[in-house]
């Protein structure tokens, strides 16, 4: 499945925000350098905040007659580029904090972006400021002495001497492509004084974004075929007819069968109270959100407001469904997600250990060790000493999807599921696959790799309470029933 996560430059005092937004994943929100800040920044923030969008800082050189487009860097040197980025990050990030959501990225604007791109001291300057942006503004949450620096993502281009920079200090880095700019043979963006810079025609915008994100290749303006590698395409809300372009971006990427979501590499750690809400088919709606505890809270909540509703956990989402089409349910679940609670890691139950016996005499545990590049003995003893979460019960009654949690001492996720699944596992068997271990509750078919044997029953439907001994958010820990 191919993911991408579509971005806009937003809050710039020009084009339709509140219209993009329904079809962004995630924004940079300008922020007083080149324009923007004060109201207009706060309203932007909470206008991101109420469609899910994740919200990154857009800083630029203080020059809004130029619109941060013409390189001030002789202005400022390299300490007025850590000042200026510093406090133009934390207005952001203020208004995030007040929203309860994370500042999830940040990318330069204009001619900053460039000249970060290209020149690694003015790279190390924009760095140092965000850092201190971020360190200043954990102080004034909590008090002096707690300034630790709160890593951000950082936006940029890929191969840029900011990329370098930013893996050296720590931070993810997000390569960005751009769909409604033309590119040199060189692989920088034309110049926007030059003819063609930007491209307004929204079907050819839509095509260029899909072939970036399918084939990793982009058409140069002089017709020279470049490799490009970008996780989010960037649209600019400034470009006239910037609401069609994104319209048709996102209808051609989803088309193409590009899901179309925020990475969970743009914010460390992952975004917990902003969501991305969409349709699902014609008659559900789906919630897009990462932290079990999170999700768990948000699906008790949405529940109980749509007593009418199925309200089913996910992976890493919540799905409303329901058996007839209904227009307005997307903007009620908007409604509820925007004003619900984000849900309580110490909430009870959400913690709560369970232990399971197993015989590690499975029939695929040679080959799955084989496939792991391990013993078999290696295999069973870092499936015990693993710990993992229950992310999701499964259609099957009492069937957990489990995944590790903390460090990994093998990689699970490089283990495969059989390429000819069983018409019959029998009921008890421990399993492993694609990152995930089960046990399965009961005979049903199935293709992961089978390590092992669980004599406890994990569903009984004539049990008081519930019938399943897993639950979401259980930690489940595995031990060897011989010993």
């Amino acid at each position: 499945m191919v993911t991408i996560d579509l971005n806009a430059d937003v809050g710039e005092e020009c084009g339709d925000d509140a219209a993009l937004f329904a079809l962004v994943t995630s924004a940079n929100v300008a922020a007083g350098g080149h324009a923007g800040g004060g109201e207009v920044l706060a309203a932007t923030v909470a206008l991101a905040v109420r469609h899910g969008v994740a919200v990154g800082a857009h800083p630029s050189y203080p020059d809004r007659p130029a619109f941060g487009r013409i390189s001030r860097m002789d202005d400022h040197g390299h300490d007025g580029i850590r000042r200026f980025v510093a406090d133009q990050v934390r207005a952001v990030a203020r208004e995030c904090k007040r929203h309860g959501v994370p500042l999830t990225h940040v990318k330069a604007h204009g001619a900053l972006y460039a000249d970060a791109a290209a020149d690694p001291l003015v790279a190390e300057a924009f760095l140092a400021g965000v850092a201190d942006a971020m360190t200043r503004t954990l102080e004034a949450a909590s008090g002096p002495g707690t300034g630790e620096e709160t890593q951000v993502a950082i936006v940029g281009p890929a191969g840029s001497r900011l990329a370098e920079v930013s893996v050296r200090r720590g931070h993810a880095f997000i390569a960005e492509v751009f769909a409604d700019r033309a590119y040199t043979r060189e692989g920088t963006l034309v110049p926007r004084s030059e003819p063609g810079a930007v491209i307004h025609d929204a079907q050819a915008v839509a095509r260029r974004a899909a072939r970036m994100v399918l084939e990793g290749r982009v058409e140069a303006i002089d017709g020279t075929v470049l490799e490009i590698v970008g996780a989010t395409v960037c649209l600019h809300g400034d470009t006239p007819g910037a609401v069609e372009i994104a319209k048709q971006v996102r209808e051609e990427l989803t088309a193409n069968g590009v899901v179309v979501r925020c990475p969970t590499t743009i914010g460390a750690p992952p975004q917990e109270a902003a969501f991305r809400v969409s349709w699902f088919g014609d008659s559900a709606v789906v919630v897009d959100v990462v932290d079990l505890a999170v999700r768990m809270g948000l699906a008790a909540h949405l529940a109980d407001a749509l007593p009418g509703r199925e309200v089913r956990l996910g992976m890493a989402s919540v799905l409303v469904g329901g058996d007839t089409p209904d227009a307005a349910l997307l903007e009620r679940v908007r409604e509820l997600v925007a004003t619900g609670p984000a849900g309580d890691r110490d909430a009870p139950g959400v913690r709560r250990l369970v232990t399971l016996r197993v015989a590690y005499d499975g029939a695929d545990l040679a080959d799955a060790a084989r496939m792991l590049d391990c013993s078999a003995a290696q295999l069973t003893s870092a499936h015990q000493r693993q710990h993992w979460q229950v992310a999701m019960m499964g259609f099957a009654p009492g069937f957990g999807y489990l995944q590790p949690e903390g460090d990994l001492e093998l990689p699970w996720d490089e283990l495969p599921r059989r390429a000819s699944p069983r018409t019959r596992v029998p009921a008890g068997s421990v399993a492993v696959a694609a990152g995930m271990s089960a046990v399965y509750p009961a005979a049903m078919p199935g293709g992961w790799q089978l390590i092992g044997t669980c004599p406890e029953p994990l569903f009984d439907p004539e049990a008081v309470g519930s019938p399943s001994r897993l639950r979401a958010g259980d930690i489940v820990r595995f031990e060897r029933a011989d010993g």
